[in-house]
């Protein structure tokens, strides 16, 4: 995500703080603030298939290692997903494990790395989470081991569950 905008890390930096506002920009349709600073984003498909869409919410930058970009909530094939965001990528061969922990309850996951590498996209499991117990909470800490790489960092989920639902209004079942 952010290593094909910047080439160093303090202009990727500023993005983040940038993309973390919670006020979207007027003349930008294709994103709308929702609560709490979560982001509703569509992006057309060049090849005339459906949108992409999803909610998103950036790491709180002072908490959380420069390489955590932040949570995504995404339209999958068969249901939602939830995807940790990197700021560097992994290889395709990579095996993150990745550790959430919500209101001092912990859940490990093993990550399936999406192509070209900045997202992570957690087991069904946390989709089930993200709509049960993750919705009283309000931040997720996150951390990542790999063998190329490991960071930690929290993002604010206040909100999660409003999220959520203006998520499943766009995402149909095939």
């Amino acid at each position: 995500m952010c290593h094909r905008l910047a080439r160093t890390r303090a202009v990727c930096l500023a993005w983040l703080v940038a993309f973390s506002t919670t006020a979207a920009p007027a003349a930008d349709a294709n994103r709308s603030a929702l609560p709490a600073g979560w982001h509703l984003i569509r992006t057309k498909n060049p090849n005339g298939g459906p949108d992409a869409i999803s909610v998103s919410h950036t790491a709180d930058i002072i908490r959380s290692d420069l390489d955590f970009a932040g949570v995504m909530l995404r339209c999958g094939e068969k249901d939602i997903e939830v995807i940790v965001v990197t700021v560097t990528p992994f290889s395709p061969r990579a095996k993150p494990e990745v550790t959430v922990r919500v209101n001092a309850q912990e859940w490990r996951f093993g990550a399936q790395v999406i192509p070209p590498g900045a997202e992570l996209q957690l087991p069904v499991e946390a989709v089930r989470l993200a709509s049960g117990s993750w919705r009283s909470a309000r931040e997720l800490t996150v951390q990542v081991v790999s063998q190329e790489q490991s960071f930690a960092g929290v993002v604010g989920i206040e909100g999660i569950g409003e999220a959520l639902a203006a998520l499943r209004v766009y995402c149909t079942p095939d």
